[in-house]
């Protein structure tokens, strides 16, 4: 499950630098759209970089699984609300962003215990 954990992580730190650095090509002007389209990349990256964290320091740092799991449980419900609006049933990329951060979610509460690393 370990190794899952970290595909997922890994992949989702690429597809959030994906959505941060295709924001100049999609986008021509500058506009609070931008700002938020940009930002919604730097959350995946974050959430990336946090679940990254806790696969690797859960046993020396508790509190990293705790706000693991808060970050993980808003991205996910954030993303599910959004899906609507990603055209998910045209959309294959959706439903990998949609798997990239319901996996991590359930990785990190389903793992009671952490593990070494």
């Amino acid at each position: 499950m370990k190794i899952l954990d970290q595909i997922a992580a890994w992949a989702l730190l690429a597809i959030g630098a994906f959505h941060c650095a295709m924001t100049p090509a999609i986008y021509k002007q500058y506009s609070e759209e931008v700002i938020w389209f940009f930002t919604a990349g730097l959350v995946l990256i974050l959430t990336a970089v946090l679940n990254l964290l806790r696969i690797r320091y859960a046993t020396v740092a508790a509190g990293v699984r705790t706000v693991s799991i808060g970050v993980n449980i808003v991205t996910m419900l954030t993303v599910l609300a959004m899906a609507p609006f990603m055209h998910v049933t045209k959309n294959p990329l959706a439903w990998l962003l949609i798997a990239l951060v319901v996996i991590p979610t359930f990785l990190s509460i389903l793992r009671s215990e952490p593990t070494k690393p």
